[in-house]
């Protein structure tokens, strides 16, 4: 008899559903673009001082650039950088720690001697507004962010020599598919 009894309950547990399991985030890329990370890879790369003087100027107008589009969005009266999340105080630059080709000198981190300090972020931004006109200014901001990524890698190529533009080509390769899977994964925890 106490089988009988149980039987109800057993069937309502054995239909109940699960919870989908919580992914954890990725973590941001630890680039603010493709010049930059190319520029923590210099050791590996092979990259002579002046390389590395032309491809941080390529990359601080990169970085002007897409200041000014991060403005337009950001509503009047707020400062900090659109989409704040987990990279909106990374430090610009640093690279990751076990970065071949080291980061700096002195375990700094950054680019050149000491590397360059700052706070700041590439073009991760965070999840899109739910507001549809505030999403596609958000969306188009992005697509151009990406472009202009796109652009400067294009003329930091001109500065490498032949041997070198696969490897930074792979390099910066990565550095987009892992900001495609953060920018994936922030859409995915609003949804």
């Amino acid at each position: 008899m106490r089988v009988w009894s149980l039987l109800p309950v057993s069937l309502l547990l054995a239909c109940a559903t699960t919870p989908k399991p919580h992914r954890p985030m990725p973590p941001p890329p630890a680039f603010r673009s493709s010049i930059d990370a190319v520029l923590a890879f210099r050791g590996e790369l092979g990259l002579t001082d002046d390389q590395v003087l032309r491809l941080q100027a390529i990359d601080d107008k990169l970085e002007q650039d897409d200041a000014a589009i991060r403005a337009e969005l950001r509503p009047a009266g707020k400062s900090g950088d659109i989409g704040s999340g987990p990279a909106s105080s990374s430090p610009v630059g640093t690279g990751s720690p076990g970065a071949p080709g080291g980061a700096g000198m002195g375990g700094m981190g950054g680019r050149g001697m000491g590397g360059r300090g700052g706070m700041g972020r590439g073009p991760a931004m965070g999840a899109p507004p739910r507001d549809p006109d505030q999403a596609a200014r958000f969306e188009a901001a992005r697509a151009k962010l990406d472009d202009n990524d796109t652009a400067a890698f294009f003329a930091a190529q001109e500065v490498l020599t032949e041997a070198q533009k696969p490897r930074a080509q792979e390099i910066a390769s990565k550095y987009r598919s892992d900001l495609m899977d953060y920018r994936e994964a922030m859409k995915q925890r609003r949804e």
